[in-house]
């Protein structure tokens, strides 16, 4: 026998109207500006939408996606779990769960937009409004994808885990989505002053410009030193070849023990010409799609470790397996 438990609750201005517990999963109803919104799981156990009693997404909901003159879906906001969803016709309205869709617009009302107002909106994607704005002039919809309970993923994602199991041939991607309209990246975007570069079909990550990359990092480090008083320190080039190819090490499995780098390569050879100076190594892997907005932390550690002696610093980086491996150089003269 299932059990109900019904309760009020006034959240931010709307009433909760109900919460209920169907084998296991939740559903739940609100009002909002005299409309009634609530979720209700079905005995197939799927999440169903309704809006003042009506079920949506359904074949005959009169604000459905069109595709070929039918409806495919819905997309809906719902402002309680403050997440995007898409309700499959297919499955009579169900809430789509582990899917990627394809949708014909990236806002739903913007062919009632003129540029003035697409401007606007676009610029609400920040470092991705070049992107939108030109996915709503040349009429090209987005690909979105929805995480294993149904809600839409922003950001960057890397398809590891849960979602590597419902996109087997997609393993270890990373992908980046916009965290307004949840649009697939691709092509090239650029991030805190970075070039990233997708695949134009797939918007699978590639990589990005390693020598912006240098200079975001050498900007950070000597803005903290600046802060302490310390005098900048100055990039080297045989330095940003040491610390590539001892990234790429640690990306093809060095563990840091051993003198000798995968490739046969004997680490103190890196440096030839540059001993007896001092120098010091410091890095960090990451998920790559993080690479370049690398922690507070580890800038602030590379800037403490910096200190007045230090006036050189070499920054590589190397992309493989899905991570980023960050290792930051410096010597003292």
């Amino acid at each position: 026998m299932k059990k109900t438990f019904v309760k009020s609750f006034l959240i931010a201005g709307t009433v909760l109207l109900g919460v209920s517990f169907f084998s296991g999963l939740t559903a739940y109803a609100y009002e909002d500006n005299g409309n009634t919104y609530e979720w209700k799981t079905g005995d197939d156990g799927k999440n169903y939408w309704y809006e003042n009693g009506v079920k949506q997404g359904t074949y005959d909901d009169p604000q459905g996606v069109l595709g070929d003159g039918t409806v495919r879906g819905r997309e809906i906001y719902d402002r309680e779990s403050d997440g995007w969803y898409w309700l499959d016709s297919v499955y009579d309205g169900a809430k789509a769960v582990g899917k990627e869709v394809w949708m014909p617009y990236i806002y739903q009302d913007e062919d009632n937009w003129d540029d003035s107002k697409k401007n606007e909106v676009a610029l609400e994607s920040g470092e991705m409004a070049e992107c939108v704005l030109n996915a709503i002039n040349n009429k090209s919809g987005k690909w979105v994808r929805y995480d294993e309970n149904g809600k839409m993923l922003k950001g960057w994602v890397q398809i590891v885990d849960e979602l590597a199991e419902l996109y087997p041939e997609q393993k270890g991607n990373t992908y980046y989505y916009d965290y307004q309209t949840g649009l697939m990246a691709k092509g090239t975007v650029v991030f805190d002053g970075v070039e990233h570069y997708f695949d134009e079909t797939t918007g699978c990550f590639i990589g990005f410009n390693y020598d912006q990359f240098r200079q975001r990092i050498l900007e950070e480090v000597n803005k903290k030193r600046s802060e302490k008083g310390l005098s900048p320190v100055v990039m080297n080039d045989t330095l940003n070849t040491a610390a590539d190819k001892i990234a790429k090490a640690f990306i093809e499995g060095y563990d840091g023990n051993s003198y000798t780098l995968p490739d046969g390569t004997n680490i103190n050879s890196l440096f030839t010409g540059l001993y007896p100076k001092k120098l010091q190594i410091d890095g960090q892997t990451i998920d790559a799609g993080a690479a370049t907005s690398l922690s507070t932390m580890f800038v602030d550690r590379v800037a403490v470790n910096l200190y007045g002696s230090w006036t050189k610093i070499g920054i590589g980086a190397f992309i493989g397996n899905n991570q980023c491996d960050v290792e930051i150089l410096y010597m003292a003269d």
